[in-house]
């Protein structure tokens, strides 16, 4: 059978941020936190309620007073962590960084990597669980990609313009193919570092200058370039 999945009113969720949240029971906590952590292990499909309870020290019937369903379960977990990595308080700090008056490519994308970076490394294993429910979902897929797309890609790509106009960057460059790799390029080495190897994240920040140099300045050695 196929899998149903909801839907994702992305602006629905976003007025969730100005719904101050009632405070929730010690137990509700403990259900919540060791939901998270078998999400973030296994996938919220390979989990069953029954394990959560036993990690919460509780059991099933006290954890479906809180959360009648699993889905319900997930969803509470998951939409804080969309909130905080992809709605608009997110959008308007990610586009006031990016709209700031950079002098060089370099330093605009290591501002923006060193931001998404630390946004991730906050959440940590949390979001391998986010990740997950992402590739799992289309329909989430696609709400994200939709308002991220409409809401942060063009500025992005105003930046990239204004450099190639400027002589910065190649102006033979098509400047959508160029921005979607370095978007891609910036996001890998995010969730490299904050899903894949989280103990190796001290690394990540320390390798910050040699990633946006390979990304503007390529892998060709300068002394073995033809002259021009």
């Amino acid at each position: 059978m196929t899998k149903k999945h909801p839907t994702w009113d992305l602006l629905a969720i976003a007025a969730q941020q100005n719904v101050r949240q009632k405070p929730i029971s010690q137990k509700e906590q403990d259900i919540i936190l060791a939901a998270e952590k078998l999400f973030s292990e296994k996938g919220h499909a390979k989990t069953s309620t029954a394990e959560i309870a036993s990690a919460a020290k509780t059991t099933e019937r006290t954890l479906f007073k809180y959360f009648p369903t699993k889905d319900k379960l997930v969803r509470h977990i998951l939409i804080p962590l969309i909130l905080k990595t992809v709605m608009p308080t997110q959008v308007e700090r990610t586009l006031k960084l990016i709209r700031m008056d950079w002098e060089t490519p370099k330093s605009f994308l290591r501002a923006l990597y060193l931001h998404r970076l630390e946004m991730s490394l906050q959440i940590g294993e949390k979001m391998k669980f986010m990740l997950g429910e992402v590739l799992q979902d289309p329909k989430l897929q696609n709400s994200l990609s939709e308002y991220w797309q409409t809401n942060v890609y063009p500025e992005f790509r105003k930046v990239i313009v204004n450099f190639q106009k400027g002589g910065a960057i190649n102006k033979n460059l098509d400047p959508d193919v160029l921005s979607r790799t370095l978007i891609v390029a910036i996001v890998g080495q995010v969730l490299l570092f904050s899903v894949f190897i989280p103990d190796k994240s001290t690394l990540a920040l320390q390798q910050i200058d040699d990633v946006i140099s390979i990304l503007v300045d390529g892998i060709e050695s300068r002394e073995r370039r033809a002259p021009t």
